[in-house]
């Protein structure tokens, strides 16, 4: 699961974390129409869908951070909270 989070101080070096590929198989295209927000999503065909991966950059916080919000994508992974929910989870996949 991807979880979108606001990079703060604290977290700053988050920001010159290597960028790795990932899947491009459509665009999410949001609108703003009467105050709500809402997307729609456009899927590409199946002969253009491929991969892109941003280039690295060297971000410097510090002199960045009046101007800039710093946005990261993380991948989640949910790891069970007990032996039971991990049993639980190896059962049901086999």
């Amino acid at each position: 699961m991807i979880e979108i989070k606001i990079i703060d101080r604290a977290h700053k070096q988050d920001i010159n974390i290597k960028n790795e590929p990932f899947d491009l198989w459509g665009y999410m295209r949001p609108s703003f129409v009467n105050g709500e927000w809402s997307y729609t999503v456009q899927k590409l065909p199946a002969e253009v869908v491929g991969e892109q991966c941003f280039p690295d950059e060297n971000y410097d916080y510090e002199e960045m951070a009046e101007n800039s919000i710093f946005v990261g994508a993380y991948d989640v992974v949910v790891l069970p909270s007990t032996k039971r929910d991990f049993l639980s989870i190896c059962i049901s996949t086999i």
